[in-house]
Formats: C-alpha cells, structure tokens, sequence
C-alpha cells in the first residue's frame, strides 16, 4: 500500500502495483456527501473561451469502471482506494 499525496495536505491510499502509474498525475482532494474523494481534471480540448475539462475519479480509474457503473467504497473512505475496498455494481434496465 502506498500514500498519493493530494491537495489541502490529504493522500489516497492506493495498492502498489497501481501506484507509479496513477502518480503520473496531479489529483486533488474534493469533498463529496460524507467523504472526501480523490479526482483530477482531463483536458478535452477547446480554446482559452470554450475549454473543455472532465473529472476523473481515482477509484473508477483503479477499476475500469465504465460509464453509468455505480461505485463506491466499503468502508465509506473515498480516499481509501485500495481494491479490497472498491466495489462496483451495474444495474441493466430491462426495456420491454
């Protein structure tokens, strides 16, 4: 397990085999409901006047989560972003 640090002096925990890949990047801390998560912004493109960015949430990117896949974390601590700890669900609608 490792610590990547992030802004207003938090860290994220994360497993080793994912770390050097993930601090790559700058993340930041954001409050979100009870807990705080760790996110970074992708630039998607856009001029100066209609620059486009996306949020990234690190435990979505540590699992591959794909679009409309709800997740979260068992124990409640966004910032604890160890695989144990990552849950994810897909509900699929039935369209009769």
């Amino acid at each position: 397990m490792k610590q990547i640090e992030l802004t207003q002096g938090m860290f994220a925990l994360v497993d080793n085999d994912v770390f050097e890949e993930l601090s790559r990047y700058k993340w930041y801390a954001r409050k979100g409901g009870h807990t705080f998560y760790a996110m970074r912004s992708v630039y998607l493109g856009g001029g100066q006047a209609n620059r486009k960015n996306k949020t990234v949430l690190m435990h979505r990117v540590i699992i591959g989560a794909l679009k409309g896949q709800h997740v979260d974390h068992r124990n409640g601590d966004g910032l604890y972003n160890l695989r144990c700890n990552i849950r994810a669900n897909f509900t699929i609608s039935s369209m009769a």
